[in-house]
This record gives structure tokens, C-alpha cells and sequence, in this order.
């Protein structure tokens, strides 16, 4: 589990890393939802930025109550 650094939020509603959401996208050969294999109008992807800065927020947190921790995955093996 690693904590989004570009959500967006395509046509079905759903929040995405972009990067993962466009590789899947190019592993499918179309705009297809992940989630409920519906095809999409397009692949139109708006940021999702009150997800974004809730991401920063947690990292920023973690850090500094674990010293440098910067993910879930540092914290719980304890970075």
C-alpha cells in the first residue's frame, strides 16, 4: 500500500494514482473502469486535490511522529 502522490478521478466517479490508472488504461487498449469494467466516454482525468493534500498531510504527520517515516510501509517496518 503506498499513498497516492497524483490521484485523479476519471469518468466513473473512482480516485486513481494517474500513473497506474494510464498504465492501465494502456494495458486494456481502452478507457475502461478498473473497478467496474464499464467503458469510459473518454479518458478524461481531473485532479483530485482535497485527496492529495489529505496524502501530504498523513506523510507530513508521519514523519514527524516517526522520525522520517514517510509511508505506511516505513512505519510499520519501522524506518
Amino acid at each position: 500500500l503506498a499513498l497516492m502522490t497524483d490521484p485523479v478521478v476519471a469518468l466513473d466517479g473512482k480516485s486513481y494514482e494517474r500513473k497506474a490508472i494510464e498504465a492501465y488504461w494502456t494495458r486494456e487498449k481502452a478507457a475502461v473502469s478498473p473497478v467496474t469494467r464499464k467503458p469510459l466516454q473518454s479518458k478524461t482525468l481531473v485532479p483530485n486535490i482535497n485527496l492529495r493534500v489529505l496524502c501530504e498531510e498523513y506523510s507530513a504527520r508521519q514523519r514527524r511522529l516517526h522520525g522520517g517515516a514517510t509511508s505506511p510501509q516505513d512505519v510499520v517496518m519501522g524506518a
